[in-house]
């Protein structure tokens, strides 16, 4: 009884396996593996690759087309609509600390990092302690109610 479900088991288990491979070989695919492979039509060639320009007007609005105005100053934006992904554009460097007060021209928007003294941080402790003995006394009370 017990070697047969386990020859069963072990049956259903290759049969799982060898499916995909299996499949793969009758629709003419040349091993098991070229189901994770990109067909050839999908492959990046000289044909999916485009160039297209972006620019900004006067009022500052951004435009993007495949002719630039007379008088425009366009940046060149190359796509490769087979794998849909634009180039790699760098990111603007954050200002050095020190400058500007230490905060980011990034975010400029965002506060400094807090100091924080060891007499506010004694402070905090004591109000954390404060804190819990309250729950403590929650809880205590919650208990009590049961």
């Amino acid at each position: 009884m017990k070697f047969g479900l386990i020859f069963m088991m072990i049956s259903a288990v290759a049969i799982m396996a060898a499916t995909p491979y299996l499949m793969d070989k009758m629709r003419g695919g040349s091993s098991g593996l070229s189901k994770y492979m990109p067909p050839e039509d999908v492959l990046s060639s000289s044909s999916t690759r485009q160039t297209f320009y972006k620019w900004q007007d006067a009022a500052g609005n951004w435009h993007f087309g495949d002719e630039v105005p007379d008088g425009a100053h366009a940046v060149p934006v190359n796509v490769d609509t087979a794998a849909n992904i634009l180039a790699p554009v760098d990111a603007p460097k954050a200002a050095v600390a020190g400058e500007s007060g230490g905060v980011s021209s990034l975010n400029p928007e965002l506060p400094a990092i807090p100091v924080v003294t060891p007499q506010r941080a004694e402070e905090a402790f004591r109000q954390a302690e404060q804190v819990k003995a309250l729950m403590e006394q929650r809880t205590h009370y919650l208990e009590s109610q049961r």
